[in-house]
C-alpha cells in the first residue's frame, strides 16, 4: 500500500499503535527527505505519493525521486529491525 501512495492505513492501524515503529518509520521518511532536499527535487502539482509520486515530478527528476523514495523505506527498515518492536505490545494490541 506504501509504495503506492496509500499510507494512512498504515500508520494509523499498524505502526502508531505500537509506538516504536511509528517513531523508526518517522526516521525513515526524514532520511527520504534529505535526500530530497539534497537532490533539490520538486513537483509540478499537489498529488499523489509512492511511485504514481513520479507523474507530478519535475521532469528528469524522477530517478532521483525514486532514489529517495527508497531510501525512506530502506531506512525505516533499518532503523525498525535493529531497534526492534516490543511483541508484548503487539500481541496485546492485535491479538
Amino acid at each position: 500500500m506504501g509504495i503506492l501512495g496509500v499510507g494512512e492505513p498504515m500508520m494509523y492501524a499498524v505502526t502508531l499503535p505500537l509506538g516504536r515503529p511509528f517513531v523508526t518509520a518517522c526516521l525513515g521518511s526524514g532520511l527520504g527527505g534529505i535526500l530530497a532536499v539534497i537532490f533539490h527535487l520538486g513537483a509540478v502539482s499537489q498529488g499523489v505519493s509512492g511511485l504514481f509520486g513520479m507523474l507530478i515530478m519535475v521532469p528528469g527528476t524522477q530517478f532521483q525521486f525514486v532514489i529517495a523514495m527508497l531510501g525512506a523505506y530502506v531506512g525505516g527498515f533499518i532503523l525498525t529491525w535493529f531497534l526492534g518492536v516490543d511483541e508484548g505490545r503487539i500481541d496485546a494490541t492485535y491479538g
